[in-house]
């Protein structure tokens, strides 16, 4: 073993200019694989793009993203979003949008906002490639008699391809569908302000049974500050009460919109 072992060092003093000669050529092998690994791999994405019900904000007001659709004949990308309430404010006069594709960052692409219907937000992205990756687009809202405009930047990919636009009855049912979700979802968040009001007053009444037990050696004053305590339990569980009930009435309300939207979409 130990032979070999001087044999190997011997070879490597006699031939150490080739060794060296040897490794700048690996080296650059190795440089040239990189580059040609980068140069012919596929593009990716270089954002995580946003997801159908997530919700931007702008001052309390709130759309919801739906999807996005490509047209190839036309090389057009149509976003579009729900306007959470009826009453909200948003329309393509105070709706203005950029957007930036991602194969091409040098320049804005123009965008025409529109207001379909009192549920439907449209964002149409002109002169946009099939292979453009992905969309940054900002979406400023700029209330009535404000000064300053507030921003978003969403990241956005198609999730269809159309080869024709969208027709009227087809943003009917868009409507439709984003009414009876979002109406779904508040029906479920309802539900779960209704447990937890739930769990409070089983609280409050535990808090009440166990001052109810309370040692009978008490003072005066020490009974008197435990009578306070469960009259206060007392008026916040009625509270309580009147919430839940007030939150029933509400999830009522939803369940009729909502047999109402079904009904509407047959």
């Amino acid at each position: 073993m130990k032979e070999i072992f001087i044999d190997l060092k011997n070879a490597y003093k006699n031939n150490i200019g080739k060794f060296y000669v040897a490794l700048i050529f690996l080296i650059i092998f190795l440089y040239l694989c990189l580059i040609l690994l980068n140069t012919f791999k596929p593009e990716e994405a270089i954002r995580k793009t946003i997801d159908s019900g997530e919700r931007i904000s702008f001052e309390g007001e709130e759309l919801t993203y739906i999807e996005s659709i490509y047209y190839p004949n036309k090389k057009e990308l149509e976003v579009l979003f729900g306007i959470n309430s009826v009453g909200s404010l948003f329309s393509e006069k105070n709706l203005k949008a950029k957007a930036l594709i991602q194969k091409d960052r040098t320049k804005n692409k123009e965008v025409i906002v529109e207001k379909i219907n009192p549920q439907i937000i449209s964002m149409k992205i002109k002169d946009v490639p099939k292979d453009y990756l992905l969309t940054r687009l900002t979406i400023g809202f700029k209330k009535v008699g404000s000064e300053t405009q507030r921003e978003n930047v969403t990241y956005v990919s198609h999730e269809q391809e159309l080869q024709k636009e969208l027709t009227e009855n087809d943003y009917l049912d868009y409507a439709i569908n984003f009414r009876s979700s979002f109406v779904e979802t508040e029906i479920d968040v309802l539900n779960e302000k209704i447990n937890q009001l739930d769990d409070e007053i089983k609280s409050k009444e535990e808090n009440i049974s166990e001052l109810k037990n309370t040692d009978s050696l008490l003072t005066d004053e020490e009974k008197s500050k435990v009578e306070s305590q469960i009259e206060l339990f007392t008026k916040q569980i009625s509270l309580m009460e009147d919430e839940k009930q007030k939150t029933k009435n509400e999830i009522d309300e939803r369940e009729q919109q909502l047999n109402e939207y079904k009904s509407e979409k047959n």
